[in-house]
């Protein structure tokens, strides 16, 4: 009669503990996928907007394009998992290299993306909003054949 007591008392023991260990665990699995969605989710807004900024660079680059001003409203989601962002932009290396940072305020997540720039295209720092329902890319093409880049 002690063995079968004794096997009573250690299965309750453990069941109790992987009642309290189960969720625990799923919660954790669970959160941990939902941020690698988000972080995929924010991967691609960012990679559409760097393949849109070099093809546009690209096409405006031909010389049968006549100067021009190009606006591209809405080319970024509105919300990415009903959270609103901000993407910076800014040159370095003398303006080849164009690095954008998106960043998730209410999650205090930042992805970092850099391009080169085509020799005659100039980036103006500035700031994506989607907040905003003004906000667009905006290209200006120069008689000179310049590109200029930037977020309005």
């Amino acid at each position: 009669m002690t063995s079968v007591v004794m096997e009573h008392i250690i299965l309750t023991s453990l069941m109790l503990i992987v009642i309290m260990i189960f969720p625990l665990t799923a919660n954790y699995v669970v959160a941990n996928y939902v941020n690698l969605q988000r972080e995929v989710v924010a991967q691609g807004a960012l990679n559409l907007l760097t393949s849109t900024v070099q093809q546009l660079g690209y096409t405006l680059s031909q010389e049968d394009i006549s100067p021009c001003n190009v606006t591209m409203s809405d080319p970024l989601p509105q919300t990415i998992d009903s959270n609103t962002y901000h993407i910076f932009a800014t040159t370095n290396d003398g303006g080849k290299n164009l690095t954008l940072s998106l960043f998730l305020p209410a999650l205090d997540l930042q992805i970092n993306k850099t391009i080169i720039l085509s020799s005659n295209t100039v980036w103006k720092n500035s700031e994506y909003s989607s907040l905003s329902t003004a906000s667009a890319l905006n290209i200006e093409k120069f008689v000179n054949g310049t590109l200029l880049f930037s977020f309005i």
